[in-house]
């Protein structure tokens, strides 16, 4: 279950990131 939360995470700061540099 800690792994799928770490990966949740991860996900949404990458998305994020995506997101900043598609802007």
């Amino acid at each position: 279950m800690k792994s799928d939360h770490r990966t949740i995470f991860l996900t949404s700061v990458l998305k994020f990131q995506v997101d900043k540099i598609g802007m």
